[in-house]
């Protein structure tokens, strides 16, 4: 099922789009022409860091095709500086996008003005291509804005019931074939002249990944989200430790500096043992510790989507997000999604409809340790 929003928010989808297309015509006009081979190419993903992981399996194909070219990223600092890691990315270029990044301090005006002032920093830049994977007005309303001197994309937003009309692309495909993120952004190549549309796993290639230097097998459990109802109960993942702890496993629970008080209120109920370690991690540790780990347990999340994009053996536990869109692919992963049991799914993640019993809470312990292979 796909990602069902309202009337309204479709209406005025396609009203921004006409307007900003009358808008940005004069941009449009006077933008360079574009060359045969180009040599600056802009991908824009302003949202989650899964989201700008699952560009990567995009850059080995666009290096394979145009060898010469550049590889820009424009996205949000939160999400993106993972990609300081991987050498294929030229430069990462960070921006306040006010329709993505919640919970700023900073007010409505002073948002928008920091975007613009963003913007105008990278129009020196004269990128030949502009990439938009999501369908999202709004990255090709910047791209426009940008001048990129081609700009492709698709007409539809993340498989959902909002249609463009496609007036601010230059090439264009309706709707993916495919309903897996990964995929259907290798698909939008096409209109590069890209044929052999294959994902290739490990999709990111970090520069340095030492081995860790905490366990030399070991388990890596992520137990933080960014929604409450996106978590596995607290009791369940201090079961599925004890499990593990008692088949004499070495387990690693890693989280972020946002996900520290979970990761905190866990270790204080857990058993004291020598193989089991808490971290707060650095992006550059988790790198390390995903990329050796011998299998990685989590939720929908963006270290979930790194531990695919490593091609490293994921069990991922879905709740309200889209597992057809983001189930892993990654050699010998596998996930749990419950998903025939709530009508809603997947949600919006504005509001849960059954707070009491939710989705995440339909997952049982006993499910996740048959799926572990010991």
């Amino acid at each position: 099922m796909a990602y069902s929003y309202p009337e309204k928010k479709i209406f005025l989808t396609k009203l921004l789009e006409l307007f900003s297309f009358i808008f940005l015509l004069f941009f449009r006009i006077f933008r360079k022409k574009q060359t045969s081979r180009p040599k600056n190419i802009l991908l824009i993903e302003p949202f989650q860091m899964g989201d700008v992981l699952s560009l990567t399996p995009l850059l080995n194909l666009l290096k394979e095709h145009f060898a010469e070219a550049k590889i820009f990223v424009l996205t949000k600092k939160s999400s993106g500086s993972i990609l300081h890691f991987d050498s294929r990315v030229s430069e990462v270029f960070f921006a306040d996008f006010p329709w993505s990044d919640y919970g700023f301090k900073k007010s409505k005006l002073q948002r928008w003005l920091s975007l613009w002032r963003s913007l105008q920093k990278l129009k020196s830049y004269h990128f030949d291509v502009g990439i938009d994977t999501r369908g999202d007005v709004r990255s090709q309303i910047v791209l426009n804005y940008l001048q990129c001197s081609s700009v492709i994309g698709y007409t539809n937003y993340l498989h959902s019931n909002i249609f463009l009309w496609g007036l601010l692309l230059d090439k264009k495909l309706k709707k993916s074939s495919e309903k897996h993120r990964y995929l259907w952004n290798i698909e939008l190549l096409s209109l590069l002249g890209v044929q052999k549309l294959k994902l290739s796993l490990p999709s990111f290639v970090p520069d340095k990944s030492k081995p860790s230097s905490v366990f030399n097998n070991y388990i890596v459990l992520h137990i933080g989200g960014g929604w409450e109802y996106k978590r596995w109960q607290e009791k369940k993942w201090l079961s599925l430790i004890d499990f593990l702890l008692s088949k004499n496993k070495k387990v690693v629970v890693v989280g972020g500096e946002g996900e520290r008080s979970v990761v905190e209120a866990i270790q204080e109920k857990s058993v004291i043992s020598d193989n089991l370690v808490f971290k707060i991690t650095s992006l550059e540790e988790l790198i390390s510790l995903i990329n050796h780990t011998d299998l990685f347990v989590g939720l929908d999340s963006g270290p979930m989507n790194l531990a695919v994009c490593l091609n490293t053996p994921v069990l991922a536990l879905f709740g309200p997000g889209d597992s057809e869109m983001w189930h892993p692919l990654s050699e010998g992963s596998s996930f749990i999604h419950k998903k025939e049991l709530f009508g809603c799914s997947p949600c919006l993640q504005t509001i849960c409809h059954f707070p009491l019993k939710n989705c995440m809470a339909s997952i049982e312990v006993s499910e996740v340790i048959n799926l572990i292979k010991l």
